[in-house]
């Protein structure tokens, strides 16, 4: 498993009309289906996205270059330019275990939040957080996170989320470490 990060050339906007935010998710469904890649968070942010994923036919390297390919020739076509619209290769960090997967969820979910987007994690139409309340794109695997939390779908889901605020606990990166607070 590995939390991907993916940035804009230059830091530059490359997500900011919905459109974009739109054919991108349909890519990463296209990718579950084709490729067989396990998704258990995102979030499209404009200027790049993180994802939680596992991969199982191929290597996280032929997945990840697929997509960026296919959105950036989207991408380059809609804008009537050409080059590069990421920046460089993708960061990949290894998710070791079960703990570690579960704060890097919650660091993904609550990015727009720290960014200054929204007010609280489910505010934000283009993340994955709403297929953890169940209202979300279906392609999200949402079991394996919220069975580490409970048995029972229910008090799992109360667990994810921090009763009585629809807040997550927030996690914060430091060293190269995910911690939970």
């Amino acid at each position: 498993m590995y939390h991907v990060i993916q940035r804009g050339n230059n830091r530059e906007f490359i997500f900011i009309m919905p459109e974009h935010k739109e054919y991108l998710l349909e890519q990463l469904r296209h990718t579950v289906n084709v490729d067989g890649l396990e998704i258990f968070a995102y979030v499209i942010m404009n200027n790049h996205f993180h994802l939680a994923v596992r991969t199982n036919k191929e290597p996280l390297s032929k997945v990840m270059h697929r997509l960026n390919t296919r959105f950036s020739r989207y991408y380059n076509r809609e804008r009537g330019r050409t080059g590069h619209v990421f920046e460089s290769r993708y960061k990949a960090v290894p998710i070791e275990n079960e703990r570690y997967l579960l704060a890097v969820v919650r660091y993904i979910h609550r990015n727009p939040v720290r960014a200054g987007l929204c007010a609280g994690v489910a505010d934000y139409k283009w993340s994955s957080d709403a297929d953890y309340r169940g209202e979300g794109s279906g392609f999200v695997h949402t079991k394996q996170l919220l069975d580490i939390l409970d048995d029972d779908p229910g008090r799992a889901f109360k667990k994810y989320v921090w009763p009585g605020t629809g807040s997550l606990r927030s996690t914060y990166w430091t060293s190269g470490t995910y911690c939970l607070t």
